[in-house]
């Protein structure tokens, strides 16, 4: 078996591409699990937040656990929605 330069040199670079991507896909995984944290399933509880209400008051979703609650989000342009 010849050793070829050329050869080689594409399976390097094949190589390193190819840990890029893995690298960069691995990351992008952690970094939305970290900022979203897991994927919520039907009849899951949802997780705890706080959200500014229309008067600009922070409410938290544990202030209204066991009662029922729709969040309704609109665009801030000031149209029904």
């Amino acid at each position: 078996l010849k050793f070829n330069t050329i050869n080689f040199k594409l399976w390097l670079v094949y190589s390193s591409v190819n840990l890029v991507i893995m690298y960069r896909i691995i990351s992008i995984s952690f970094l939305n699990v970290f900022l979203f944290g897991a994927n919520l399933e039907i009849g899951d509880a949802a997780p705890d937040f706080s959200l500014k209400n229309q008067d600009g008051v922070f409410r938290n979703l544990n202030d209204y656990r066991g009662s029922k609650l729709v969040i309704y989000f609109f665009p801030k342009a000031e149209t029904p929605g």
